[in-house]
């Protein structure tokens, strides 16, 4: 085509007739007809003009001619025609009366918003128009999906344009293409833009993201927004159906008055290990068709989401789960306490009252008395065969699968552990059970089995055994704690007298176990309560001490693990309280204050006036199977369990149909 013809065709680039602008340059509306090219009947076109001054340039226009020249599907825009006279270079498209999915989604001047069925048909097409591209005798990288090349036509029908930044793909025995990183930042692959290494993988990331976009309404950056909610993926989590989510945004209100299927796609998810455009378009076409989109069973998708430890040390928030008495086992000195319900409320510094976020009952009865694991917000509930993966941001619980050993006879002691793997970022749950054979032998039956969350088979969470059991048996009393890599509990040595406290350090990489002594105030004797922390990264051990009888001095102690690197580490003090009444320590808070149990009540102990705040009563919290104790010398029993809890951190647990 002629220069001087596309001019006059737009009338001369008229600001009336201006479309848009990209990385090429500006866009003019126009119509042609049999003057411009002999046979061609007058319609309507798209003019894009090289802008010198502009980030793209005559590389880019040689491959959006060269691409578009070859490639025809109807999720790919027309290109008519192009110029390419002197320094002039142009491209000629079919026009897209609708714009682009951007406009739709984001420019408030534009009339109506996109129903929820119009935004289900723009994702099957794009899909089917990107695997296309991947899927081609030669395959094509588009490099550069985002809402602004999704172009809609006159029945909003969408086609992919703007292929100035496309490559060609790997081939033979290539896994990538080595290039120099290019897109839009926001939609790029967290893994391009790290190594240069382009794959069709890096695209199917792009359309998750505008997927998001699709589902939300929200740009994949927002620079309005506070800091930790810019970028859509990093603040989005995808872990319910696409109903919960379209529920959350105010346009799809009108989905339900259309009759759309709620259980039409039962789950979705990005982070796949192996994605492919060609795998998006049939699950999206089975909730068109009103089917249950068959999805491949994922568990675990590592959230990049970081806890904000700042805005956490000024208002921190803590789950609490309170436990009472259930039912006895005859025969025993201390009644054993078993629930099958599980209660949790959360608490915020400042917060009157504790506020009920979830409770559920579960198959199988727990030890009230066990304190539960907890990693990045997620809660591990451990009960007599099975481990409940419970997730307070989703209200989702997950059960893991029985145990691959035989459970021991008789009464079994179990305590879990859970973290990341530092090598793989997976998640591993560590579970330790020990049954007293006899006790003045220190003769047990041991066991430690690990399970890799989203491993094993077939991506499915399995139990296997890890390469040594513990030397000693895990006290299940004690909450374990993971940090910097590695799970710590409290060991039960109790049938050695002078009665000697240690650590158990279980790596989470290499799976070994190592032995960490105490600080010596607390190594050995009896009347010795522990707790263990993570305070600013750090592992916090609090300690108690109970005084002599009818004595007020019952000293509270906290220090801090400096350094682990063999069995004499660093333990620094922070520091010591007296208390009047003897106390279990549950947590430390930012400030410095401490978390204890007195009996029913949970309390906040102030170091710098010295005293006792109220936070919540197990009676308030309308603990339901609450019972008395008809034993002489025991009442009501109560245990509360603190775990830090901030809703900025939501790892996923995902189910599939």
């Amino acid at each position: 085509m002629r220069s001087e013809g596309l001019r006059a065709a737009t009338g001369e680039f008229a600001d009336d007739n201006f479309l848009g602008e990209g990385g090429f340059g500006p866009v003019y509306k126009g119509f042609v007809g049999g003057g411009v090219k002999p046979g061609l009947k007058p319609q309507a076109i798209a003019v894009k003009l090289w802008d010198p001054e502009g980030a793209q340039g005559h590389k880019e226009w040689l491959a959006e001619v060269i691409f578009l020249g070859q490639l025809r599907h109807p999720n790919l825009v027309k290109l008519v025609g192009y110029c390419c006279e002197d320094a002039h270079r142009l491209l000629v498209y079919e026009y897209m009366p609708n714009g682009s999915l951007e406009n739709h989604l984001f420019v408030k001047q534009v009339p109506s918003a996109l129903s929820w069925s119009t935004r289900l048909n723009i994702a099957v097409g794009a899909a089917k128009g990107l695997a296309f591209l991947h899927d081609a005798e030669k395959p094509v990288i588009y490099r550069d999906f985002k809402g602004s090349n999704i172009l809609l036509d006159s029945d909003k029908k969408p086609k992919l344009s703007d292929f100035g930044l496309a490559k060609d793909g790997p081939e033979g025995d290539d896994t990538h293409v080595s290039t120099r990183v290019m897109g839009t930042h926001g939609y790029a692959a967290p893994e391009y833009i790290m190594t240069g290494h382009l794959t069709a993988k890096s695209d199917v990331y792009s359309f998750g993201v505008v997927l998001l976009e699709i589902l939300t309404g929200r740009h994949s950056v927002d620079k309005t927004r506070p800091s930790r909610e810019q970028n859509l993926v990093d603040n989005i989590i995808v872990v319910c159906s696409f109903f919960y989510i379209y529920a959350c945004h105010e346009d799809f209100q009108e989905a339900e008055e259309e009759g759309a299927d709620s259980g039409a796609v039962e789950r979705a998810r990005l982070g796949d290990p192996d994605p492919a455009a060609g795998g998006v378009a049939p699950a999206f076409q089975a909730c068109q068709q009103g089917r249950r989109a068959i999805i491949s069973d994922p568990f675990f998708i590592q959230s990049h989401l970081q806890l904000s430890a700042s805005k956490w040390e000024q208002k921190p928030s803590l789950l609490i789960t309170p436990h009472c008495l259930d039912r006895f086992i005859e025969g025993e000195n201390w009644p054993t306490t078993f629930s099958s319900s599980i209660f949790f409320y959360r608490w915020q510094q400042g917060a009157s009252e504790a506020r009920l976020v979830h409770g559920r009952d579960l198959a199988g009865e727990f030890s009230s008395v066990c304190y539960f694991a907890h990693c990045d917000g997620l809660v591990l509930v451990p009960t007599d065969t099975n481990v409940y993966v419970f997730n307070p941001a989703t209200r989702d619980v997950v059960t893991l699968p029985e145990s691959s050993r035989n459970v021991l006879p008789g009464r079994v002691n179990l305590s879990v552990g859970f973290g990341r793997d530092p090598r793989t970022g997976m998640y591993k749950v560590v579970r330790s059970f020990f049954r007293p054979r006899d006790r003045k032998t220190g003769i047990f039956n041991m066991g430690m089995e690990v399970c890799t969350l989203g491993g094993g088979d077939g991506g499915r969470h399995c139990w296997r055994e890890t390469a040594a059991d513990p030397p000693y048996p895990v006290e299940a009393w004690v909450t374990a704690q993971s940090v910097k890599g590695a799970v710590y509990w409290t060991i039960d040595i109790s049938h050695l007298e002078p009665r000697p406290h240690s650590l158990l350090r279980f790596g989470l990489e290499d799976e070994a176990f190592r032995m960490t002594n105490l600080p010596d105030s607390l190594a050995t004797g009896d009347g010795v309560y522990f707790n263990l922390n993570v305070m600013r990264g750090e592992l916090c051990l609090t300690g108690s001490r109970v005084g002599e009888p009818g004595g007020d001095d019952h000293p509270l102690m906290i220090w801090t693990l400096v350094e682990d690197d063999g069995p004499r580490p660093l333990w620094e003090p922070r520091y010591k309280l007296n208390l009047t009444v003897p106390c279990h320590p549950l947590s430390i808070l930012p400030d410095g204050a401490v978390l204890i149990s007195l009996f029913d009540k949970l309390q906040r102990y102030d170091p710098q006036s010295k005293e006792l705040t109220l936070v919540c009563e197990l009676d308030s919290l309308r603990f339901r199977r609450a019972t008395r104790s008809r034993r002489p010398g025991f009442k009501n029993l109560h245990f509360f369990n603190v775990i830090p809890y901030t809703e900025s951190l939501i790892p996923l647990i995902v189910r599939s149909s």
